[in-house]
């Protein structure tokens, strides 16, 4: 049972640090994207690509303050 407990916790941290990589990793892509897209002219899908990256934001905030 022990073990069995440790596995588990060990597939749950593993789990969160993929989801929490995955994050940051699509925001890093469209911070890079807008960026371009910012210097070819595309103001409007760059707004767009803003508050998607913003609220990216907010799911990275609330998943390190539940593990504060």
């Amino acid at each position: 049972m022990k073990y069995a407990l440790r596995v588990m916790y060990s597939l749950i941290l593993f789990l969160f640090g993929w989801l929490f990589n995955f994050v940051l990793d699509i925001q890093f892509a469209l911070g890079v994207a807008t960026g371009w897209l910012m210097k070819e002219g595309y103001d409007n899908i760059t707004e767009l690509l803003v508050k998607l990256i913003k609220g990216y934001e907010n799911i990275v905030t609330i998943i390190t303050m539940f593990f504060k």
